[in-house]
């Protein structure tokens, strides 16, 4: 599961692979503190978009996007 904050940091938690036949239960809750990602990757924005424009060509050639 991935996130972000205001500041535009983006957060990673660990993965809960889902089977068929499973089911999950989803509260939306307003709390004041959140749990801990697993993991806090520094990315740069301006290299995310960059890869983005890379790649656009090719995504709208699929009709992806």
């Amino acid at each position: 599961m991935y996130g972000g904050d205001e500041q535009n940091n983006r957060f990673a938690w660990e993965a809960k692979v889902l089977k068929e036949g499973d089911s999950i239960d989803i509260q939306v809750q307003d709390l004041e503190a959140g749990t801990v990602p697993k993991v806090t990757p520094a990315e740069d924005l301006a290299s995310l978009k960059e890869e983005y424009e890379h790649l656009k060509p090719e995504l709208e050639k699929r009709g992806l996007i």
